[in-house]
């Protein structure tokens, strides 16, 4: 009998001298559940779990397959409707599948490739999914073998009114010029014909045995992308036919026209010697008759085509205590299944309660695909699939292209009840991902996989079985939940101290606050019905760590970070809380430019900027994209009229791989307007420049366009710039030669926004962020202009770094001041050494003060020498 989890009156006993495998310095004490231990609270359980953000799916097993939390699709019930009852069949005479419309039909192997026909009788007055001339994979299944994408494949399927065929690679449809939702038995067939000498293949498909529609198609590969065939629905989108459906056949010749219209006549002389008709055509592999049963008449010979329901002819069983409150559902290892509908791409976790008597198939080391499938959505070859399964005595975890399997180091087929988990971390920086299972709260082993592609090869999850090479789980399975995210260490670990009665709590003083932001934690509020708490060990998220009920710690960077308290209790049993703290970015007044967060920036990322010593501009963005249709990042900025540019060296940029700074010129402020912008981006070979643009509101932007030179930090100088009806990016190494990286035609409105653009391009929602300075900015004039004379680097003082920028400029080639009227100290109307001289001579000998308007206290002003030639582009100080 299959206990649920509430039913064991106590967890199981573990020796005490045996500790379970661990992968972490915290987890080196022993965890001992001693038989005494308190009664399991699945209550509680459920809850811890519940309660975690990205829950998708949640499978009790008490009663009925239901979940328990939908997760929003609205599909993911894992409900057995059980195979379609049977109807009065063609003529009268005998049974047909009479299928619902709303997820009954029946799965097959394919046993038709190259030259096939595909024969039915159906009789229904409910018109199929789609229009009358919707693709083939619009329409309600009928005879299905269709893969998601670009493949070889096939499907005959009832759009709107009409019957259809489509075969894949490319996607070809043909529909029949009749309607076949008459409410009469209607007789349909569907005919490849491949002709290798021509390089195509001819389909056909007939009603009531008239031809009704051609076509040729450029494919003469084997259909054979999908290995199942359904009959009587497209799972893979849930659009179900609705009717009676009657001897059902398939052969491995096309028939001709005179062929199907014999068998249509045959019908007439009744449906015996119909039979007689389709068997004598040639080339039968399967003949489905519907006859009480859902077994085929015809074999074809590979011994497998009694159909199988899809959603599982038989359910696995649900026994527990009388009450069958939190039952578990006991497969029994031949057939029992349950199919639902994916839900599970990017990262994700699977966790469960689990208990078998015995190993499963396969070995201790074999491959997640040869073993006893548990929550299993796997495709044969290589493909982006995962799978869980039990193989030998462990617990696997596999994914795919290129395949890997990771395992559990503890037995899980002792007979006893125990959590496993599943976890899949995707890294969008990398491209990659980290694979991680967990027995009992404790990680067992972790291993990267070259993968960060989603897993969604495959259209279903199969609990309880790999359908694909028939491995059957044999064992209780209870409490499933999917979440959509990639749980750590700590969560799994807390919702299994959820069972044991440990509830670790704390609090935080402050959870959000500029950085470096102090906190001080407080786990007094940790319970435990289990036994007292002996220890409490703190993670705070940035590498630092502490022991104690009280700690105290200082977030000293900007970023988000998980807290973590770890308790431990004296009987060994561990559990974990987490909490968020959020250190913003410490920003300060920029006037005059302004700034925001352009589209939809994860909202606790906060853009920040401030200006540093030295007058470069430091900035903080999360943000997902500079591209698409919409963008999101971190926008600081001014009003622009006419011809105009912004320039900036961009000293350092630190963040993950494609997190990106630089120039724009942008139409406004919404999310998918004009704008054109020269980046720098963070890539594994350095730091690489790039012109991107959008040219109409709400296009896509155009393709990046590359720079050939591409300096490293700190000497990476952008422009933007708008002439006449064009926005061009330019790079420089030095800020005097500048080579053009790309231009493209601009309808800007006479104003534009011009200024600093930075995003992490976090598409996956991870929460990470950047930061970037940049110096030497020149763009838009202040508003009624002004500068201190002799202030020459624009930090606001007069210091030595004044007259070493203007040596620096005159001699060492360095870039030149952004208002070089600040720099003629002497205001002769030309930079020269007479100009650092004074500085010099007024910080140190006591010599005369630059000319007015002078350096602080005095206020800043315009040039009162008018317009001696030098200009002043931008100067941030004032």
């Amino acid at each position: 009998m299959a206990l649920g989890l509430l039913e064991d009156a106590t967890m199981p006993t573990r020796a005490s001298s045996t500790p379970l495998p661990h992968a972490a310095a915290l987890c080196t004490a022993a965890l001992l559940i001693p038989a005494s231990a308190a009664v399991a609270d699945v209550a509680a359980y459920r809850e811890a779990v519940q309660a975690i953000d990205g829950l998708l799916d949640y499978y009790p097993f008490d009663m009925d397959f239901a979940d328990v939390v939908d997760g929003g699709n609205g599909l993911n019930s894992g409900q057995v409707p059980g195979p379609p009852p049977f109807a009065p069949g063609l003529r009268g005479e005998g049974k047909a599948g009479d299928f619902d419309g709303r997820g009954q039909f029946l799965r097959i192997l394919r046993s038709v490739q190259d030259d096939f026909t595909l024969l039915a009788w159906i009789h229904t007055d409910s018109p199929g999914a789609g229009g009358d001339l919707a693709p083939f994979y619009m329409g309600s299944g009928l005879i299905y073998a269709d893969m998601p994408g670009i493949a070889n494949d096939f499907g005959a399927t009832v759009t709107g009114t009409t019957f259809a065929l489509g075969v894949g690679n490319p996607d070809l449809t043909i529909h029949s010029g009749s309607p076949v939702t008459t409410g009469e038995w209607v007789f349909l067939a569907a005919v490849r014909r491949v002709d290798l000498e021509a390089g195509t293949a001819e389909v056909k498909v007939y009603v009531n045995g008239t031809l009704e529609a051609s076509d040729v198609h450029p494919n003469v590969l084997p259909l054979d992308a999908q290995l199942q065939l359904t009959i009587g629905g497209n799972a893979m989108d849930n659009r179900y036919f609705a009717g009676r459906i009657d001897e059902v056949a398939l052969a491995s010749q096309a028939h001709d026209d005179a062929m199907i219209l014999a068998c249509f006549q045959a019908a007439d002389q009744g449906v015996a010697r119909y039979r007689q008709a389709v068997a004598g055509a040639g080339g039968l592999v399967d003949y489905y008759d519907f006859e009480d049963r859902h077994a085929d008449s015809h074999d074809g010979g590979n011994g497998f085509n009694d159909p199988d329901n899809l959603v599982s002819d038989t359910a696995p069983a649900l026994e527990g205590a009388p009450s069958n409150d939190f039952a578990g559902a006991l497969f029994d290892g031949i057939d029992d299944v349950i199919i639902v509908r994916p839900s599970l791409r990017d990262s994700f976790t699977v966790l469960v309660w689990m208990k078998a008597d015995f190993p499963q198939i396969g070995s201790d080391t074999a491959q997640f695909y040869e073993g006893s499938g548990f929550v299993y959505s796997d495709v044969p070859g290589i493909a982006s699939d995962y799978g869980t399964a039990v193989t030998g005595s462990r617990f696997a975890f596999g994914v795919g292209n290129p395949d890997q399997t990771i395992r559990s180091t503890t037995e899980v087929t002792a007979g006893e009840w125990m959590q496993v988990a599943a976890v899949r971390d995707v890294d969008p920086s990398t491209f990659q991902s980290e694979l991680r299972v967990y027995v009992n709260g404790v990680l067992e082993e972790a291993r990267s996989h070259p993968n960060g592609a989603p897993v969604d090869s495959w259209p279903t999850i199969t609990i309880g079985a790999n359908l694909v090479d028939r491995r059957y789980f044999a064992g209780s399975i209870d409490e499933l939940a999917l979440f959509g995210v990639a749980l750590d260490d700590a969560a799994v670990e807390a919702t299994y101290g959820a069972l044991l009665g440990i509830s670790p709590c704390f609090t935080a003083n402050a959870e959000r606050g500029p950085a470096p932001l102090a906190v001080d934690f407080d786990a007094g509020c940790t319970r435990s019905t289990d036994a007292s708490v002996s220890a409490y060990d703190w993670d705070f998220g940035d590498g630092a760590s502490a022991q104690g009920q009280k700690v105290s710690h200082v977030y000293a960077s900007p970023g988000i970070y998980t807290a973590v308290c770890r308790v431990t209790t004296a009987a060994g049993t561990r559990s974990s809380a987490r909490r968020t703290i959020v250190a913003d970015f410490a920003s300060a007044d920029v006037s005059p430019w302004t700034s925001e967060d352009v589209g939809d920036p994860p909202p606790r990322i906060r853009g920040g900027e401030r200006f540093e010593p030295g007058g470069c501009l430091a900035v903080y963005a999360g943000g997902k994209e500079l591209g698409g249709r919409a963008d999101s990042f971190h926008f600081v900025h001014q009003g622009l009229s006419g011809d105009a540019s912004v320039t900036a060296r961009v000293q350092d940029l630190t963040g993950p791989a494609n997190a990106r700074a630089g120039v724009m010129l942008r139409e406004d402020l919404t999310p998918g307007s004009r704008f054109a912008a020269a980046v720098v981006v963070l890539s594994v070979a350095g730091p690489r420049v790039s012109f991107v643009r959008r040219e109409e509101p709400g296009a896509s932007a155009k393709p990046a366009k590359q720079s050939t030179l591409n300096p490293p930090f700190p000497d990476v100088w952008l422009r933007i710039e708008r002439a006449g009806g064009e926005a061009i990016g330019w790079v420089s190494s030095d800020g005097v030669a500048w080579t053009e990286v790309g231009r493209a035609p601009m309808s800007f409105p006479a104003e534009v926004r011009g200024g600093i653009a930075a995003t992490v391009r976090d598409t996956a929602d991870k929460l990470i962020a950047m930061q970037a300075t940049l110096c030497d900015i020149a763009g838009p004039p202040r508003v009624g202009g002004g500068f201190h004379r002799g202030d020459a680097d624009d930090n606001g003082s007069l210091q030595l770094t004044d007259a070493i920028q203007v040596l620096g400029f005159l001699f060492l080639g360095r870039p030149a001041p952004a208002c070089l009227d600040a720099g003629d100290a002497d205001d002769n109307g030309s930079l020269q050494i007479t100009d650092a001289v004074r500085i010099l001579s007024f910080l140190f000998l006591g010599g005369v003060a630059p000319a007015s308007p002078g350096p602080p206290p005095e206020d800043c002003g315009p040039d009162p020498t008018g317009d001696d030639g030098l200009g002043c582009d931008a100067y941030l100080s004032c």
